[in-house]
């Protein structure tokens, strides 16, 4: 049985933080907390939960605090935050009640509200999973006063709503919510037992299979309008990403793992215009540690995430990142380290500054350490670039740069496509 190390809130109140980057933070977590970050805003607040049992918030230029506990072994706590940065909802024990229920976190007064549910079992009356950005909508899982559990939908100046469940007897759960709230995801229990993806719309509620008339796992995540939902494997390996209007399933596979049954996969999140999703493959392999996170879309493909940062100039200090949560605008990403961090990037500036992609322009290696090669230049093309600090250190019209005599940073190469100036940011090791 693992044991559960419950730290006392003082004791974390506030942990140091660390901006080596403009575009990446990173706070250092105690050594026995397990420290989940769960969700990211458009303005970079992320939240999440430490050990299963204590939330925690971190805004963009903030400390990194808890900001409540429930009792050992309570581990659904399933920290969420809307886009004003005034609420924060989570999984909290009713001193009232004494009954776990969906709750909300003023940040302006920092006191807890209550949310009650529709029945209770074992100590918990309704456990949130999913908020709209507005605070005005929660799902999640609710007990229901003749026993049993089902997805419920909380509507603010409405109350709680039984989404219901497709058999006599079975649990169903919502997980996510779209922002337009037309449609809920989750998970139907089939009569054997399998944990079956399903989504809400109008009512009524639809098993996901996919082309191959196969289950697949829990929706994970939704797009603003509802059109695309991710979700995880459930007796495949894959994540996948459903066209709810066309009914197609598609599988998101890293296909360096495709001959390894050791492997499976899992989306966290999908962008409001359902085009970036990010997620983790882990290893079943016994007695190993191996995983890794991915971050995906249509354009680009399947790329490990960490390598995909890197790629776009930004220094992670030598750390492995595991991205487990994206903001709508896909903008701001958190997750953790291998080394225990907690982390947000920030993607905003490369996006505003580097359109290269939009051109055969290919600059590489990032990070480089004696040359940087830049293709799809037209001849005698004029090159510069420029250290953090703005100013001007090198420039060429050659195709492979030399740069073996630049101090080890980052830098943003800078040139002229179609009479207009395009600039990438780059590593030199």
């Amino acid at each position: 049985m693992k044991k559960r190390i419950l730290l006392p809130l003082a004791a974390i109140a506030f942990l140091s933080t660390n901006n080596f980057d403009a575009q990446i933070r990173f706070t250092t977590t105690p050594a026995v907390a397990n420290c989940i970050p769960l969700d990211i805003n458009n303005s970079g607040t992320l939240v999440g939960a430490i050990d299963t049992t204590i939330h925690f918030l971190w805004p963009k230029d903030g400390n990194f605090t808890t900001i409540g506990s429930t009792l050992s072994g309570d581990n659904h706590l399933n920290t969420r935050i809307g886009e004003d940065n005034t609420k924060v909802i989570g999984f909290m024990r009713n001193p009232t009640t004494n009954l776990n229920e969906f709750s909300i976190y003023d940040t302006i007064t920092q006191t807890w509200s209550y949310l009650g549910g529709m029945g209770s079992m074992d100590n918990t009356s309704s456990s949130p999973y999913a908020v709209t950005s507005d605070n005005t909508t929660i799902v999640g899982l609710g007990w229901l006063p003749g026993g049993g559990a089902h997805a419920i939908k909380w509507t603010q100046g409405e109350g709680f709503q039984d989404l219901g469940a497709a058999f006599p007897s079975s649990y169903s759960r919502a997980d996510a919510i779209s922002d337009d709230k037309t449609l809920i995801g989750g998970y139907q229990d089939q009569p054997n037992g399998a944990r079956t993806g399903a989504y809400w719309k109008d009512g009524v509620q639809t098993i996901i299979k996919d082309a191959n008339n196969n289950f697949v796992g829990s929706v994970r995540a939704i797009s603003y309008d509802g059109s695309k939902l991710v979700g995880n494997p459930l007796y495949g390996k894959y994540p996948y990403i459903l066209d709810v209007t066309t009914g197609v399933v598609k599988y998101i596979a890293n296909l360096q793992l495709l001959g390894d049954p050791m492997y499976k996969g899992s989306a966290n999140g999908i962008t409001n215009d359902g085009k970036t999703v990010i997620g983790y493959y882990n290893s079943t392999r016994p007695l190993t540690n191996i995983n890794e996170s991915f971050i995906w879309s249509e354009e680009m493909g399947y790329k490990d995430f960490t390598a995909y940062i890197k790629s776009l100039g930004i220094d992670v200090q030598d750390e492995y990142l595991y991205a487990t949560a994206i903001s709508p605008d896909g903008l701001k990403i958190g997750g953790y380290t291998k080394t225990k961090k907690v982390f947000v990037v920030d993607i905003s500036s490369y996006l505003a500054t580097n359109n290269s992609t939009k051109t055969n322009v290919k600059v590489y290696p990032n990070p480089a350490t004696n040359v940087l090669n830049i293709s799809g230049l037209k001849a005698e093309t004029k090159i510069n670039i420029y250290n953090v600090a703005g100013q001007l250190v090198k420039t060429s019209t050659s195709a492979q740069i030399d740069i073996n005599n630049l101090p080890k940073g980052n830098y943003v190469v800078s040139y002229e496509v179609d009479g207009k100036t395009t600039s990438q940011k780059f590593i030199k090791q």
